[in-house]
């Protein structure tokens, strides 16, 4: 069973109070763009604050709370893994690593010449008896280096595209760099980024998610 580990995938409980309390489970709307995804991307959502390489993290508050607006935090975390960056690639294109464990999973691949990959993925979940809670993200998986056959760095941003208004904004993204041969027996370097405005959401919550996302992929698949 695939465990969930972005910052707000593992509150369910949270989400099915949050819906009896006025936000409805079947509520659609438009979100903000984090990412133009009408031509290839070159470069993600650039950090607010640098990554000490020997930090566990770092995080911030990119907007306060305004009238019945939620903050909106940001995250950052990286570190390295014996995977190969091919594995890691393979294992995020599945979504299981990402994906709540409960939840019922659709990928749409989007044919784009603009990117290796792209998809739009739906989830719908369901708390409790009656109570279904949907959203879709945008995925785009973007080739910085390499070729397909041996990627040396890749870009992947995923943002909210529509779905349940307890997540308010959400979008981040995975760099992933092949690390030259032996340098600290590692082979690939990953960093993660994320940024959310969600109902009840803390910072160091933000942050306490991607650090598990990223332990996650710095297992061995073996």
């Amino acid at each position: 069973m695939a465990v969930q580990y972005k910052f707000w995938r593992s509150c369910e409980i949270i989400l099915a109070i949050s819906l009896f309390n006025g936000f409805g489970s079947q509520a659609l709307g438009a979100e903000s763009a984090c990412f133009d995804l009408s031509r290839p991307l070159m470069a993600g959502i650039a950090l607010p604050k640098p990554l000490d390489p020997s930090s566990n993290g770092v995080s911030g508050v990119k907007e306060v709370a305004k009238g019945d607006a939620y903050a909106t935090y940001w995250a950052a975390v990286q570190g390295d893994t014996d995977r190969v960056i091919s594995d890691i690639i393979k294992e995020l294109l599945g979504h299981q690593t990402t994906s709540p464990a409960r939840a019922e999973l659709k990928i749409h691949e989007i044919p784009d010449p603009h990117f290796w990959a792209r998809q739009e993925v739906e989830y719908r979940l369901h708390p409790f008896p009656l109570i279904s809670v949907k959203w879709t993200e945008y995925w785009s998986f973007n080739l910085l280096k390499g070729d397909v056959t041996h990627p040396e760095k890749v870009l992947i941003t995923y943002e909210k595209a529509s779905g349940t208004h307890y997540i308010r904004h959400l979008c981040g993204q995975y760099e992933l760099t092949s690390e030259p041969k032996g340098l600290n027996g590692k082979k690939t370097r990953i960093l993660i980024y994320e940024e959310a405005s969600a109902k009840s959401r803390t910072e160091q919550e933000t942050l306490s998610g991607i650090a598990a996302s990223l332990r996650q992929l710095q297992k061995s698949s073996r």
